[in-house]
């Protein structure tokens, strides 16, 4: 019998874990969680950093857009006259209910009125639109040419904004001259 109970303290020896070796499994485990938390950490901010911009990038592209495609097919620029910039841009049209389309920002929000109707917020809410210019670049007895500089940054959330960014954005649009 005493070789039987040898025999099982063996066993029981080869199958237990140390306090030791618990302890540096323990430890290694803990290690590769950090690294993976660190990891997996950096993903989320990244993509915050790349939702935001996108969304900038987006706005202020539809933005312009709009704008530009309004230049184009304006008749006249009203304000501002050759040679001036301002913060709002007036068009003229042909059809009188559009006249006269004006461009401006107001509390972050860059919206167009046309005619008598209300003005209409163009660009999104996660957007703010911190300044806009509109510079008359026209020469004497040419089509009207407007350069457009636009500042666009992200609007914080209830919960606060993780990575805020700003970007400028910069174009230039011609009236085409009509036939």
């Amino acid at each position: 019998m005493n070789t039987n109970s040898f025999s099982k303290k063996i066993a029981q020896k080869v199958k237990a874990f140390t306090l030791i070796e618990f302890l540096i499994y323990f430890s290694m485990l803990v290690i590769l969680l950090l690294i993976v938390t660190s990891v997996l950490f950096q993903i989320l901010t990244n993509n915050t950093k790349l939702e935001t911009v996108e969304e900038i990038s987006h706005s202020a592209r539809m933005a312009i857009e709009q704008i530009t495609s309004r230049i184009q097919s304006a008749q006249s620029i009203n304000t501002p006259t050759m040679g001036q910039s301002a913060s709002s841009l007036s068009l003229s049209f042909t059809e009188s209910a559009q006249n006269p389309t004006v461009f401006d920002v107001e509390g972050g929000v860059l919206r167009i009125k046309e005619g008598s109707s209300a003005a209409i917020a163009i660009s999104t809410d996660e957007v703010i639109i911190s300044s806009i210019s509109f510079a008359n670049v026209s020469y004497p007895d040419t089509p009207g040419t407007i350069r457009i500089t636009l500042t666009a940054e992200s609007a914080s959330t209830a919960l606060g904004q993780e990575y805020t960014h700003t970007e400028t954005f910069y174009t230039t649009a011609t009236l085409r001259p009509k036939q």
